[in-house]
C-alpha cells in the first residue's frame, strides 16, 4: 500500500476510534462494568497515535522504507482496534436494548450462551495475539457474557502494540522535528482560532463593558494575578466582548502589554507558553522543547513589563488545576503586581478550577439591541423586497432566540458525506444523470479509481483476475455476465467455472476481515451454496449488498446473526414469500436496512424496533407503519408514513423522541388523537429537520365538537422549518392559531388543505413569505374568500405564490377582491374547478395577477359573464369550460380555441381574454352554433365594456391561421370576419352550414384582396358557401387552394 494512503486510512481509524471511545454513552458503559480506566488509557493513546500521524502528514514525501511499513503495519493494527471498541460497543447497545438483566449475546448464534461467549471472546483474543482464554466464567460483564479481565487484557495489548508501532514511526520521522511540528497539530484549525481583531461593530453590552473597565481600574487589578472569567454558551458574545476590550482605549492606559490566546478544546501548557512568548519577544522558540526552559525565557523577557492583559479565549477544558498553575506559575515570578487574566469559557465548573473570586456571567442581548444585531446579520445593508412581513417575522425570530444567536452545532454524518459528493461532483469524479437520478463516473476516472483503490478493493465478474493482495476489504462480486437463462425453462444455467473462480480468489482473502460486500446479479442455487460457503467467517462486515435473491437469506450468509459490526444491508427479491430472519432485529449497529426491492414482503420481523442506530429504513410505505414502539428508534432520519392506532406501541407519542426525522411524514388516524396534550406529546414543534408533513383524519370522530377538533390541530404545530403542509379531513370549524402566528410557517412554500367539510373560514395564508403553493380543494363550508384570507391589510399579500388551485367547494359565492392591494402579483397559474355557485372572482382587481400566466376555469357555470383577465405579456394558457354545455375557450402558446359557444356566452367567452388577443396567432372555432358576436362589431354591442376599455382591443391582427369546423356560419359572416385577419395565412373551413337557411347573398364568401398574406385555403363539406370569384384570382401568394373550385358562384 503507498505510504500516503496507508496515513490516510490510519488517521481516519484513528479518529473514528477516538469519537467512539469519548462518547459519553460507552464510558458511561464502561463505568458500569468496570472498564473505565482501560478505556481511558486507550482513549490517551489513540490520542498520542493521531499526533503521531498529523506530523506524519507534515511531511511532503515519506521516503523512507522503514516508516512507510511501519504506517502499514499502523493503520492494521488501527482497524483490529476499531473492530474490539466497536464490539464493545456493540455489547453496549445490546445492554441499552435488552436491559441489564439478560445474559445471552444474541449476536453470534452458536447452541448455548458459553458457546457464544466462548467464540466471541477466542475471536477477539486470537486476533490479537493472545492464546485461548483459561476461564470464560470469572469476571463476566453483566449483560453480555464476555469476562472482563480477557476484554481488559485485549485493551492493553492494542496499547503495548500502538506504542511498539508509534515509537517506530516516531523514529523514522525523526524526534528532534516530530516535537516541533506535533505540538503545531495541537492547535486548533485556523479557520476555528479566533483573533484580537475584529470588523463586527458590537451590539449593546454597553453596562457590561462599562463593569469590567471600572473593574480592572480598581483594586481588583492590584494583586500579582487576577482572573477574570467570562462565562456563557456558545454564541452569546464572549469572544466579542473580549475583542472590544481588547482595543478599548482604556485598555491601552491600564496596560503595558496585552496578549491574544486561543485555546478551545486542547489545554496545552506547552503552547500556550511558546504563544506567550511569541508576543513578548516575537519568538516561539519552536527548538526548545522543555516547559522549564521556556518557561524561563518568559519569565527573563516579562522583567521589562510591569502590568499586562492575557487573554485566554475559548477555554473547554483544564484536566486539574496543577495544570493551570504550572502555566501561571513564571507570571508569579518578581515583585510585579496588575496582571489580568480574562478567560472566556462556556464551562462553568471552570471559574473554581480558574481560583477566580467573582466571574462575569453574560446572558442574552435585550430586544432592542438584539433586534439591532439580528437585522444585520440576517439582511445587511440590502433593502429587501416584502420588508413588512421580513421584518414582523424577524422580530418573532429574535424573540424566540432570546438575545442570542446560537453556535451551530457539529453535522450530522449525513450532511458531511453530502459534502463531500458535492466535491466530488465539483471535480468530475462523479457525474450526475439527472434522467435516471443517479450519479455515474466516466470510463477514464473509473480505470483511476480501480488503480488507485487496488490494495482494498477487487471486483470479481468472470474476467481474468489479477495478483491478489491479502489487504484486499471490499469485495464485489456480478454475475450478469456469469448466468443467462435457458430460453424454454426460464432456469438459469449453471456456470461451475464462476464458482470456481470465487473459490479460487477466496483463498487469497483474509474473509475474516472483509468490510464490504457486494453480491450483484442473479445466480443459481449452486452458486448460493458456493457463496454461503466462502463467507461463512466474514463477521466484520459493515457493508452488505445482496441482490437478485430467490433463496432464504440464511441460505446465502450463514452467520448472518453474527453480522454485529453490520451498518448498511441491501436486500432484494422477487420471489414472494420470503420473510426478513429474525436475527435481522439483532444488528444493533445498523443504520442502513433497503428492502425497498424486496417484492411481496407483507411485514417485518418481530422487535424491528430493536435497531436503535437506524437511521433509514428504505421499505414501502406500509411497512413504515407497521412497526410497534418505533419511538426507540432515535436515530431514525427518515419515516415515510405513521399511523395512529388504539394500540399498544402505536401511539402518537412514538414520535416524540424521533428528532432526527428529515423530509417527508405522513401522520394518518388522527382520528384516534383525543387531546391536545395526546397531540403535542409527538413533539411535531421539535422536529427541525422535517421538511413535508401530512396530517390525516380517515374517519369523521363522533361525539367530538369543533373545539375538541381544533385543539387536537393546535397540539399537532410544526416547526418553523417545515416546507409543506397538507391537512386532510380534519373535522374543525377553523384552524388552529398557528396558522395565524407569523412566526410559526415562516418556511413553509406548499400548504395544501383538503377534504376538510366543516370549515367555515380560511386563516391568513397571505401572509406567508415563502408561500409558492396552495391547494384548497373540497372544502363543503366555505361560501366567501374575503380580505382576512389575504393577510395584513395594506401589505403585499401572497408575495412569492406561483401556483394555485381551488378545486370542487361546492357552496363558494364570492372571491372577493379590492381595488387598492396588492395581492397575488407573483402567481403564474391559477386553477378553479367544480365551484358550480362561484358567480365572482377578484379579477377586477388592480395590481392584482400581474404575473399571471396560465388560467384553468372548469365547470362554474354560475359564471356566466367571467370578468376577463388581466392584461399582461405573459398570459400563455387560459382554459375556460363553463359548463359542459355552455362552452369552453383554451389559449395557450397563442393558439385559441373555442367550442360549443352559442349567442350567450361567445361574448362572455371571448371577453376573458379579450385583451390578451395581441398574442394569438391561430384561432381554432369548434362546434359553434353561431361564430357573429366573436365579430368585432357584434362584440363591440353586447360586451358590458365601456368605451374606454374598448380602445385597446386589438382585434385578431395577430392571427396567421384560421380554422373553423363544425361551425353554424354564413358566407356573409365570414367575409365580415376575414376583413379583421389581415396576417392571415392559412383558412380552413370543414363542415360548415349556416343555422338556417340563407338567401344566395348570405351565403357568398368574398375573400378581400387585402390578404395578401393568404398561402393556404381548404373548404371542406361546406355546401352552403360560394365564394365570389372576383377578388380571389387577385390573391397571387395563393398556392394550395383545395376544394375552392367547387364553392365558386356560377353566377360570377
Amino acid at each position: 500500500m503507498d505510504p500516503s494512503t496507508a496515513l490516510a486510512m490510519a488517521g481516519w481509524f484513528v479518529q473514528v476510534i477516538f469519537d467512539k471511545l469519548a462518547d459519553t454513552a460507552l464510558q458511561a458503559w464502561a463505568s458500569r462494568v468496570q472498564l473505565r480506566e482501560e478505556i481511558e488509557l486507550l482513549l490517551t493513546h489513540v490520542n498520542r497515535t493521531s499526533v503521531l500521524l498529523e506530523a506524519a502528514r507534515g511531511r511532503r514525501e515519506i521516503c523512507n522504507a522503514a516508516l512507510a511499513k511501519c504506517l502499514e503495519e499502523l493503520e492494521r493494527l488501527a482497524r483490529d482496534a476499531e473492530d474490539l471498541v466497536d464490539e464493545l460497543d456493540f455489547y453496549r447497545l445490546q445492554a441499552q436494548v435488552e436491559g441489564p438483566r439478560k445474559q445471552q449475546v444474541k449476536a453470534p448464534s452458536i447452541t448455548t450462551t458459553r458457546q457464544i461467549v466462548t467464540t466471541s471472546i477466542v475471536s477477539l483474543a486470537s486476533r490479537f495475539g493472545f492464546g485461548n482464554p483459561a476461564n470464560l466464567t470469572d469476571s463476566k460483564i453483566q449483560g453480555t457474557g464476555l469476562d472482563r479481565s480477557t476484554v481488559s487484557s485485549q485493551i492493553k495489548e492494542i496499547i503495548n502494540k500502538f506504542d511498539i508501532i508509534g515509537d517506530s514511526v516516531m523514529w523514522g520521522l525523526n524526534l528532534e522535528s516530530l516535537h516541533s511540528i506535533s505540538e503545531e497539530t495541537h492547535k486548533v484549525p485556523t479557520e476555528n482560532q479566533t483573533t484580537k481583531y475584529t470588523t463586527v461593530k458590537m451590539t449593546g453590552r454597553e453596562k457590561e463593558v462599562n463593569y469590567i473597565l471600572e473593574l480592572l481600574s480598581s483594586s481588583f487589578s492590584d494583586e500579582v494575578i487576577s482572573v477574570l472569567p467570562i462565562v456563557g454558551n456558545g454564541g452569546i458574545g464572549k469572544t466579542t466582548l473580549c475583542r472590544h476590550l481588547y482595543n478599548h482605549p482604556r485598555i491601552k492606559e491600564l496596560f503595558d502589554l496585552q496578549i491574544w490566546i486561543s485555546v478551545s478544546a486542547s489545554f496545552d501548557a506547552v503552547r500556550i507558553t511558546r504563544d506567550i512568548l511569541e508576543h513578548v519577544s516575537r519568538d516561539r522558540h519552536a527548538g526548545i522543547h522543555s516547559l522549564n526552559m521556556l518557561q524561563e525565557i518568559l519569565v527573563e523577557k516579562l522583567k521589562k513589563v510591569s502590568r499586562f492583559l492575557l487573554v485566554i479565549d475559548d477555554m473547554w477544558e483544564l484536566r486539574d488545576r496543577k495544570g493551570w498553575e504550572t502555566l501561571l506559575a513564571p507570571l508569579r515570578f518578581g515583585d510585579k503586581k496588575g496582571i489580568v487574566i480574562l478567560v472566556t469559557t462556556r464551562r462553568n465548573s471552570l471559574v473554581k478550577q480558574l481560583g477566580a473570586a467573582i466571574h462575569i456571567r453574560l446572558d442574552g442581548l435585550k430586544d432592542g439591541e438584539f433586534w439591532s444585531l439580528f437585522k444585520a446579520c440576517a439582511f445587511g445593508a440590502e433593502k429587501i423586497e416584502n420588508s413588512e412581513y421580513l421584518e414582523v417575522i424577524g422580530r418573532e425570530i429574535a424573540k424566540q432566540l432570546k438575545g442570542f444567536i446560537p453556535a451551530q452545532k457539529s453535522k450530522k454524518v449525513e450532511e458531511i458525506g453530502n459534502g463531500y459528493l458535492s466535491m466530488l461532483l465539483d471535480w468530475a469524479f462523479f457525474e450526475k444523470d439527472h434522467i435516471h437520478g443517479k450519479y455515474v463516473m466516466h470510463d477514464l476516472m473509473h480505470d483511476l479509481a480501480q488503480i488507485v483503490s487496488l490494495d482494498e478493493c477487487l471486483c470479481i465478474d468472470g474476467s481474468i483476475i489479477r495478483e491478489i493482495p491479502g489487504t484486499i476489504r471490499h469485495l464485489s462480486i456480478i454475475t450478469k455476465g456469469a448466468y443467462g437463462k435457458d430460453q424454454q425453462s426460464k432456469e438459469l444455467h449453471c456456470n461451475e467455472s464462476f464458482e470456481n473462480q470465487l473459490v479460487e480468489v477466496s483463498s487469497s482473502l483474509e474473509i475474516e476481515k472483509l468490510r464490504t460486500l457486494l453480491l450483484i446479479g442473479q445466480y443459481d442455487p449452486y452458486f448460493a451454496r458456493t457463496f454461503a460457503s466462502v463467507f461463512k467467517e466474514a463477521r466484520q462486515l459493515r457493508v452488505l449488498c445482496l441482490t437478485g435473491m430467490h433463496y432464504d437469506l440464511n441460505h446465502l450468509i450463514c452467520n448472518f446473526e453474527n453480522l454485529i459490526h453490520l451498518r448498511y444491508l441491501t436486500l432484494s427479491t422477487s420471489k414472494a414469500g420470503r420473510p426478513l430472519p429474525k436475527s435481522l432485529c439483532n444488528l444493533y449497529h445498523l443504520q442502513f436496512l433497503d428492502i425497498s426491492r424486496c417484492r411481496h414482503l407483507s411485514d417485518l420481523p418481530e422487535g424491528v424496533d430493536n435497531l436503535i442506530s437506524l437511521h433509514r429504513l428504505m421499505a414501502e410505505k406500509e411497512l413504515h407503519s407497521m412497526i410497534p414502539n418505533i419511538g426507540k428508534l432515535t436515530s431514525l432520519q427518515k419515516l415515510a408514513e405513521f399511523r395512529v392506532r388504539k394500540v399498544s406501541g402505536f401511539e402518537i407519542r412514538q414520535l416524540k423522541n424521533l428528532g432526527e426525522l428529515g423530509g417527508s411524514l405522513r401522520i394518518f388516524g388522527l382520528e384516534n388523537v383525543k387531546t391536545k396534550e395526546e397531540a403535542k406529546s409527538a413533539g411535531l414543534g421539535h422536529k427541525k429537520h422535517l421538511r413535508k408533513l401530512c396530517l390525516i383524519w380517515e374517519q369523521e370522530k363522533a361525539n367530538s365538537g369543533f373545539l375538541a377538533k381544533r385543539e387536537v390541530l393546535e397540539g399537532l404545530k410544526p416547526h418553523s422549518n417545515l416546507r409543506k403542509l397538507l391537512i386532510s379531513g380534519y373535522g374543525g370549524d377553523v384552524l388552529p392559531t398557528w396558522f395565524d402566528g407569523k412566526m410559526s410557517l415562516t418556511s413553509l412554500e406548499s400548504i395544501s388543505i383538503e377534504n376538510c367539510k366543516a370549515l367555515e373560514i380560511l386563516p391568513p395564508l397571505g401572509q406567508l413569505p415563502c408561500l409558492k403553493k396552495l391547494r384548497l380543494v373540497n372544502l363543503g363550508a366555505i361560501k366567501e374568500i374575503k380580505d382576512q384570507f389575504y393577510g395584513i391589510p395594506g401589505a403585499n399579500g401572497f408575495p412569492l405564490l406561483e401556483h394555485m388551485e381551488v378545486l370542487n367547494m361546492p357552496i363558494l359565492k364570492k372571491w372577493i377582491a379590492t381595488d387598492d392591494e396588492k395581492y397575488f402579483r407573483s402567481l403564474t397559474c391559477l386553477t378553479i374547478t367544480n365551484c358550480e355557485k362561484l358567480e365572482e372572482l377578484p379579477f377586477k382587481g388592480k395590481y392584482w395577477f400581474c404575473s399571471l400566466s396560465e388560467v384553468t376555469i372548469d365547470n362554474c357555470h354560475m359564471l356566466c359573464d367571467p370578468v376577463p383577465l388581466p392584461c399582461n405579456d405573459k398570459l400563455k394558457s387560459v382554459s375556460v369550460n363553463i359548463t359542459r354545455d355552455l362552452g369552453s375557450m383554451n389559449l395557450r402558446d397563442g393558439n385559441l380555441k373555442i367550442q360549443h359557444v352559442d349567442d350567450g356566452t361567445a361574448v362572455g367567452i371571448l371577453q376573458v381574454v379579450y385583451k390578451n388577443l395581441k398574442n394569438v396567432t391561430v384561432m381554432n372555432l369548434k362546434n359553434c352554433r353561431n361564430i357573429s358576436p366573436l365579430l368585432w362589431d357584434r362584440f363591440q354591442q353586447t360586451t358590458p365594456f365601456n368605451q374606454s376599455q374598448l380602445l385597446d382591443y386589438p382585434k385578431f391582427i395577430s392571427i396567421k391561421k384560421l380554422l373553423i369546423k363544425s361551425c353554424c356560419t354564413t358566407g356573409q359572416q365570414l367575409s365580415l370576419m376575414l376583413l379583421e385577419l389581415p396576417s392571415l395565412s392559412k383558412l380552413s373551413l370543414n363542415n360548415c352550414v349556416p343555422v338556417d337557411p340563407v338567401d344566395d347573398d348570405e351565403c357568398l364568401l368574398e375573400i378581400p384582396a387585402s390578404l395578401t398574406l393568404l398561402k393556404h385555403l381548404m373548404i371542406v363539406d361546406c355546401p352552403g358557401l360560394k365564394i365570389k370569384k372576383e377578388g380571389f384570382t387577385e390573391l397571387s401568394s395563393l398556392t394550395e387552394p383545395t376544394g375552392a373550385a367547387n364553392q365558386f358562384n356560377r353566377g360570377t
